[in-house]
């Protein structure tokens, strides 16, 4: 479970455990559930879009990178 989260919140991730390999992931699973979610950014859901996450850097988020991303958020779905 750790190496899943890794990438996603990994000040929740177990020092002892933060190097293991991901397993192999099953992404028309995870395709399948993302179309089931209404909005734009899911109709068009693939493996690649699923591996990027998996696979992103270790880049943290600032908090400024966060209020923007809700910005930019908040500006699409008004418009």
């Amino acid at each position: 479970m750790n190496a899943a989260w890794k990438n996603i919140c990994p000040q929740c991730v177990r020092q002892c455990c933060a190097n293991i390999a991901l397993p192999e992931v099953n992404t028309s699973q995870l395709i399948y559930i993302g179309r089931q979610i209404e909005g734009k950014d899911f109709e068009d859901l693939d493996d690649s879009d699923i591996l990027e996450v998996l696979h992103a850097d270790d880049t943290k988020l600032t908090i400024e990178d966060l209020m923007e991303l809700h910005l930019e958020d908040n500006k699409e779905n008004q418009g």
